[in-house]
């Protein structure tokens, strides 16, 4: 059984390595630029960045895939392959 990174209570950054599955993303124009995977394949990634949902902050992470296509991920649907750095306080 695979848990979420909010399951674990980790705390991501910029430069972390995650895998999702890219039926848990947000493609801007996925119409006309479907990523050729299906929905159920989980895809690895570096967070970029992360986006806020109103008044919550880090909702969203900001994943770069191989393909080189930035992704909007719900953080909660993140599995952290590989810790940027030291898991120090979130500064968020």
């Amino acid at each position: 059984m695979t848990f979420s990174i909010c399951e674990r209570g980790i705390t991501t950054r910029a430069g972390d390595k995650v895998a999702f599955l890219i039926s848990d993303a947000f493609i801007q124009g996925s119409e006309e630029n479907h990523i050729s995977v299906s929905d159920m394949d989980e895809v690895e990634g570096t967070i970029v960045n992360f986006s806020d949902s109103g008044t919550a902050s880090r909702v969203f992470a900001l994943v770069e895939i191989v393909r080189k296509q930035t992704v909007v991920i719900p953080v909660e649907r993140l599995r952290l392959l590989e810790s940027s750095g030291s898991r120090g306080e979130n500064k968020s």
